[in-house]
C-alpha cells in the first residue's frame, strides 16, 4: 500500500516467514494501528506521511524484538511446525465449526499440548485465535462491503447476530457499527 522508493520493502529479510500474533487488545500496538488506518483513510499528505511514519516504528519495533529470538532444536521446529498447520487451519476455516478434535487431527499432537504450545507460540488459545479472526475477518467484510451485520456474522461463524455481537463487544469493548463509525471522518 506504501511505496518504499525504488526498492522493495525487504520484508522477508526481516521476518522471512514468522507471524509476529498475539493478543494486542488495548496496548500500545493497537493503538498505533489504528492511529495508522485513520490515517492512511485521510486524502491529505501530511497524513498519508504520518501513517508511513506509524507502519515504519511498527515494523522496526517487530524486527527490533526478532533479533532477541534464538533458533530452537529440531524437536521444537517440527512442534511450530504441527502448531502453525493448526493455525493455518483456523485462518481457513474460521467460518466453520472448528472444534480441539479438527485441530488434533490436522496437527497430530494431543489437546492439552496444543493447546498449552499454541498460547506458548502465539499468545492466544486457539478458541481465542479463532475469536481474533473472525473479529479480524468481520472488520475487513464491514469495511469492504456492503453486507448487514447479520450477513457479516453468518460469514465469519455465527449462526445468530446477537451472539456474534455480544462476543465483538466483549472482545473489543465496541459494536462492528461503532467501529465503523470511527473510521469514517467527515470533511467539513
Amino acid at each position: 500500500m506504501f511505496h518504499f522508493g525504488a526498492n522493495e520493502f525487504p520484508i522477508r529479510q526481516l521476518f522471512g516467514e514468522t507471524h509476529l500474533l498475539g493478543n494486542f487488545a488495548g496496548s500500545a500496538l493497537e493503538k498505533k494501528l489504528l492511529r495508522l488506518v485513520q490515517q492512511y483513510r485521510q486524502p491529505e499528505l501530511a497524513a498519508q506521511l504520518q501513517a508511513k511514519g506509524l507502519l515504519l516504528e511498527v515494523l522496526g519495533e517487530a524486527a527490533a524484538g526478532l533479533y532477541g529470538t534464538q533458533a530452537g532444536s529440531a524437536a521444537e521446529d517440527r512442534t511450530k511446525a504441527k502448531l502453525l498447520l493448526a493455525q493455518t487451519y483456523i485462518r481457513e476455516h474460521y467460518a466453520e465449526n472448528v472444534r480441539h478434535s479438527d485441530l488434533e487431527r490436522i496437527a497430530g499432537l494431543s489437546r492439552n499440548y496444543i493447546i498449552v504450545q499454541f498460547k506458548k507460540q502465539f499468545g492466544l488459545l486457539p478458541m481465542q485465535y479463532l475469536t481474533f479472526v473472525r473479529i479480524q475477518k468481520a472488520r475487513e467484510l464491514a469495511l469492504q462491503t456492503n453486507l448487514s451485520v447479520s450477513e457479516i456474522a453468518e460469514q465469519v461463524g455465527y449462526a445468530d447476530v446477537h451472539t456474534f455481537g455480544k462476543m465483538y463487544k466483549k472482545k473489543t469493548g465496541t459494536s462492528l457499527s461503532q467501529f465503523c463509525s470511527a473510521l469514517v471522518t467527515y470533511k467539513v
